[in-house]
């Protein structure tokens, strides 16, 4: 195995973040980072998100999660959009612990948000049950192995907005997907908590 639960869970207890911004004035999002113990390596559920007109993230793989409505937490956030999005259960006592928030107001033109990432460890039945609950957001769902995500050989480019106006940006190939952007800047952040380096 990559590494052992309680490795992780050691780790969380010693870096919880110092600063969750309560004093922020902007609107809060919020993703469920869930691992589930599969195949003698853990698993981390992505979605792909259906393409929308107005969503900055529209087609791109992601996290389960979204905004919080008036004075949600980051976790009644997290658990209730991953209900939402793929049918799967979070209970706080699930809950690992929290990544330190990230202000992604530099993707939304200067609308201000803030996104709380949020560790979950599930049992492996979960696989099973995660799906496609919210086809207007949500095109598909998969996991990933860990040991997948830290190959070196995993890595890979992708160009956005389009093949032929755009930047080359790093990411993580797995099949058909590509994971890059905000949420490989959230796997970052997690492989720096869990004291592994996340080669892309």
């Amino acid at each position: 195995m990559f590494i052992s639960v309680a490795e992780i869970r050691t780790n969380f207890d010693k870096s919880m973040p110092e600063d969750l911004h309560d004093d922020w004035d902007g609107a809060r999002a919020s993703v469920a980072l869930i691992l589930v113990h599969h195949m003698d390596d853990l698993n981390i559920c992505f979605i792909k998100r259906a393409k929308r007109d107005g969503d900055p993230w529209s087609g791109q793989v992601a996290l389960p999660g979204g905004r919080a409505t008036d004075d949600e937490d980051a976790f009644t956030v997290a658990e209730r959009e991953t209900f939402e999005e793929v049918g799967v259960i979070l209970s706080r006592t699930s809950c690992v612990g929290r990544l330190e928030p990230i202000d992604v107001s530099s993707n939304l033109n200067r609308q201000r948000l803030l996104l709380s990432p949020v560790l979950y460890l599930l049992e492996e039945d979960a696989i099973g049950q995660a799906k496609v609950a919210s086809p207007s957001e949500v095109d598909s769902v998969f996991w990933v192995p860990m040991n997948h995500l830290f190959d070196p050989n995993s890595h890979t480019t992708i160009r956005y907005p389009n093949a032929s106006k755009s930047a080359a940006y790093p990411g993580i190939g797995f099949e058909h997907y590509v994971i890059w952007g905000l949420t490989l800047r959230v796997l970052r952040n997690f492989a720096e908590v869990i004291g592994r380096n996340l080669p892309h």
